[in-house]
């Protein structure tokens, strides 16, 4: 057979895909029966190795072209499964779901935490509701009482408006309480309230002693009040 009959026969066997002007052309030992005396060329196809022909009596060229004619084949496979993406495009499009995945759920636990504190706030502020008004009447009663006592302390407490004493920090000013008691009722007598809650067992009669005490008393807080009293 001869190189152009050889060159024919190849390229009619060779696979759909490849063109005459794909298949080189390289010597080859001689058949039986045909002259040793030139080389007969053996015809590889676009990929770089020939066609049905065992990867022993291939070059070492050959063979890599082989196996790298594979690779690819088996790479485009994987695209075509993937919708069309290398192996690489198909890696990234997973790790950028997977930083989806993440993201969203750090949004929803992102939102349980908000909710979870806006619960807690909400429970704070209806403590703080109910709490609130029994401490600023107890602070008011507290300072009330260094100026009044019993039923004039009760009367106060119960009808006052406690937002007219408040301070800036929203607790009880105990100035303006003392102050605004003082200016309504002035001081209040220790020495009389205990003359006459505490009588005096000692010797003698403290009557005349305490009366004059009382009344001198008397006639101060209404001179202070603007009244004159008769003599």
């Amino acid at each position: 057979m001869s190189k152009q009959q050889r060159a024919d026969t190849l390229a009619s066997s060779a696979p759909d895909d490849v063109t005459p002007d794909d298949i080189e052309t390289v010597e080859t030992a001689p058949e039986a029966g045909e002259s040793d005396g030139v080389g007969e060329e053996q015809a590889v196809n676009k990929h770089g190795y020939p066609d049905n022909t065992p990867l022993t009596e291939m070059t070492v060229e050959q063979q890599a072209a082989y196996w790298k004619a594979k690779a690819r084949m088996h790479e485009s496979r994987s695209r075509a499964k993937a919708g069309g993406l290398s192996a690489e495009e198909a890696d990234a499009l997973r790790n950028e779901l997977q930083e989806l995945r993440d993201a969203q759920l750090s949004e929803t636990e992102r939102a349980q935490q908000d909710a979870i504190e806006s619960a807690r706030e909400a429970g704070r502020s209806e403590a703080r509701d109910q709490l609130m008004p029994m401490l600023h009447e107890a602070q008011l009663r507290g300072y009330a009482s260094t100026v009044i006592k019993g039923a004039k302390l009760d009367g106060f407490v119960s009808t006052v408006n406690i937002t007219a004493f408040s301070a800036e920090d929203g607790s009880i000013d105990g100035e303006k309480v003392v102050a605004h008691l003082k200016a309504m009722y002035g001081e209040e007598p220790p020495s009389s309230a205990a003359a006459s809650t505490y009588p005096n067992f000692g010797q003698g009669s403290p009557g005349a002693t305490s009366q004059k005490s009382t009344r001198a008393d008397g006639l101060a807080e209404a001179k202070r009040r603007g009244f004159s009293p008769a003599a």
